[in-house]
């Protein structure tokens, strides 16, 4: 009866270890960048989208808020104006100034 080996994390003898369900340590390699290449092109689409919305925003704030915002965007800043951040239960966000919208709705 042949016994398998317990994952260690290190190689015994120059062999590739083995895993508790039979995979050696080339094919736990092999999965690792593949979960790699999926976290990479998961996190590359969120940072697309945070950057997209982050420019809709500051646009806002530039030409829409009354009076518009120049120079560096400070907390003391929007607190004056009255500016906040909506986010409503379906999930839809805009930025309100004084109870009215001053961006686009984003989804």
């Amino acid at each position: 009866m042949k016994v398998k080996r317990k994952f260690t994390g290190y190689v015994v003898s120059g062999r590739p270890v083995t895993t508790e369900d039979g995979r050696n340590s080339g094919m736990i390699k092999k999965d690792r960048r593949n979960y790699d290449n999926i976290r990479d092109r998961i996190e590359k689409a969120l940072l697309s989208d945070i950057k997209l919305q982050n420019e809709i925003l500051i646009k806002a704030l530039r030409n829409n808020a009354k009076p518009p915002i120049k120079g560096e965007i400070t907390k003391a800043k929007l607190k004056y104006r009255g500016i906040t951040f909506v986010l409503r239960p379906d999930g839809s966000r805009f930025l309100a100034q004084r109870g009215e919208r001053i961006s686009d709705i984003i989804q």
